[in-house]
């Protein structure tokens, strides 16, 4: 029954990964050809530079679009840039219900298809440790197909240009093309990953790229929780954000998985921090930043002279905070936090939130149990679970 229940686990684990990949990549490649067909290699430099969006974008984007004229290709954009890119060229018509608004149904324009594929793309990007059932890869299959499908017959493509890989990715013929398929997806998204570290976080030294590299590592058995839920909706609604709670229960985690849900999904730059003076060394007015720093002030007391630094600087980052496009986020042990010099740094007691054992669920714990520890201990880790629930 283990076997079983490892195999249906593994079968929903790959399915999720097809999803994913089609929706990040195999999409991308659409728009790249939306792209190359609409706006000529030698021209969209030229053309962005006179629109507003130039200094609205990264510099790694910028970067981007600049290589284009020599590459002759528009493979290294992504979703994002492409979509930024085809929207503001106006060489496509807007879709139905306007830009940044999920098109209906029945609304099947290349307008309304180019927000489909950001939509999908900002679904999966992050849920890539999720479990998709056969039915629903079916069913999700089936959107990707149609839009492809009518992909190719607005960009007069040849009938299955688009649509045969996504049948090939969705489905593969035997084992070993399967086996084939999942090792292509984790190449592919190693190799992006490199790129993205080495490439467009040019200005991170190497020991941060180093950290960041461990970070994915780790978070590859990360299981999200209502409490990593509950911090990055606030993430979206605050730019600086302080995390607390007793050592082990998950802070450095979460706090990490977040910065890389920020990397992957909305293309921000990473920065591992030690003190606020790495902000300041740092920081680049219009560009997507996130600061984390780990617990901060002191593992078992506050630190004065850490705190003594935040507050030489709260004016500074009171400032960039209300950049829009940076995000600080912290960890704080438990007693530091509630030290009454802690107290006085204003910058990072304006939103907090306290991690707690009582706000993680039963299915939660088993779900981190079992990423960990192997599956014949499950009387063990439902005697665990159960002794948990008993004092709560």
């Amino acid at each position: 029954m283990a076997t079983v229940g490892r195999s249906k686990n593994n079968k929903t684990t790959i399915n999720a990964r097809r999803v994913t990949y089609a929706a990040e990549h195999l999409m991308a490649e659409i728009l790249n050809e939306l792209l190359r067909i609409k706006e000529p290699y030698h021209m969209i430099a030229g053309h962005i530079r006179k629109t507003s969006l130039w200094n609205q974008l990264e510099q790694r984007q910028r970067n981007r679009i600049l290589k284009v004229a020599t590459k002759e290709n528009y493979e290294h954009f992504d979703i994002q840039l492409s979509y930024k890119v085809l929207k503001i060229l106006n060489t496509i018509p807007p879709p139905t219900n306007g830009w940044g608004r999920y098109p209906d149904i029945t609304e099947t324009s290349v307008g309304d298809d180019i927000e489909r594929i950001r939509k999908y793309r900002n679904k999966f990007a992050h849920k890539g440790k999720c479990k998709i059932t056969d039915s629903k890869l079916t069913e999700w299959f089936s959107k990707f197909q149609s839009v492809a499908k009518r992909m190719e017959d607005y960009l007069d493509k040849r009938n299955g240009e688009f649509t045969e890989k996504f049948s090939t990715f969705e489905t593969g013929s035997n084992d070993d093309n399967r086996d084939t398929l999942m090792n292509t997806i984790k190449l592919a998204k190693e190799e992006i990953d490199q790129k993205r570290l080495e490439n467009d976080n040019s200005n991170i030294n190497g020991t941060s790229i180093v950290q960041i590299k461990d970070w994915k590592k780790i978070d590859e058995k990360f299981v999200s929780t209502d409490l990593c839920e509950n911090v990055i909706k606030k993430m979206e609604e605050h730019n600086v954000l302080t995390v607390y709670g007793k050592s082990g229960i998950g802070k450095s985690a979460t706090i990490h998985h977040v910065a890389l849900v920020l990397l992957d999904q909305s293309q921000y730059e990473i920065f591992p921090c030690r003190s606020p003076k790495d902000i300041e060394k740092n920081f680049k007015k219009n560009a997507r930043q996130v600061f984390v720093f780990d617990d901060v002030c002191g593992r078992y007391s506050a630190i004065q002279d850490e705190i003594n630094s935040w507050l030489a600087y709260e004016s500074f980052l009171m400032r960039i905070a209300k950049e829009r496009n940076v995000k600080v986020i912290v960890s704080c042990r438990l007693q530091v936090f509630k030290e009454e010099q802690f107290q006085r740094i204003c910058f990072l007691k304006e939103c907090a939130i306290e991690f707690t054992d009582n706000l993680i669920t039963p299915d939660q714990r088993r779900s981190i149990f079992k990423k960990y520890l192997n599956s014949d201990l499950k009387p063990a880790i439902e005697n665990v679970i159960n002794k948990c629930d008993s004092f709560h």
